[in-house]
């Protein structure tokens, strides 16, 4: 019986052992080669990703600064529009009313257009 166990763990046991042992390793090698893979494709990754972030900042500086350029220029526009109407105003009043109460009228005729400008 003792002989019959001995064979069996030889014949049996042992190739079957043997195979588990090469699965395991062979397991273990793909998972380094996924792990190194992995960390390939992270370092591409982030390196394509600081490409990109490198040749769109140019073109985002460039639309920032023209939206900005833009507002900026609105603005002037608005402020000279409103210079241009105080001017105005004060000379037809200045014209009309002389210099009496000139400062009032022209404060309010101001105040008046700067709310519905």
């Amino acid at each position: 019986m003792l002989q019959e166990h001995e064979q069996l763990i030889k014949e049996d046991i042992l190739p079957r052992l043997k195979r588990v042992e090469d699965a395991q390793i062979d397991f273990t090698k793909q998972v380094e080669s996924i792990k190194a893979s992995q960390t390939s494709l992270e370092l591409t990754v982030m390196k394509d990703g600081k490409e990109t972030r490198e040749l769109l900042k140019p073109f985002a500086d460039h639309y920032l600064n023209q939206v900005t350029a833009e507002t900026e220029s609105k603005k002037d526009i608005k402020l000279k529009q409103l210079d241009t109407r105080e001017k105005i105003i004060v000379g037809v009043a200045s014209g009309v009313l002389g210099t009496g109460g000139l400062a009032g009228i022209i404060t309010a005729i101001v105040m008046l257009i700067n709310r519905g400008g």
